[in-house]
């Protein structure tokens, strides 16, 4: 998943299902419209609640 609005709404979810999920963001910081200092509280949320927050990092395929 990325780090934007659809990407973090859609991890909640599936995480709420039992699914495991990994956030994977290339800018520093998770909902790139908010400064690194407003999306601090969203990256303590996300790690609190066992998703994996991997940022400045980019997808490079699948397998």
């Amino acid at each position: 998943m990325t780090g934007g609005f659809v990407g973090l709404e859609t991890a909640e979810n599936l995480v709420r299902r039992g699914i495991s999920v990994t956030i994977i963001e290339m800018q520093n910081h998770v909902m790139p419209s908010l400064d690194c200092e407003m999306a601090t509280p969203i990256h303590k949320h996300l790690n609190a609640n066992g998703v994996p927050l991997h940022l400045k990092d980019a997808i490079t395929g699948f397998t």
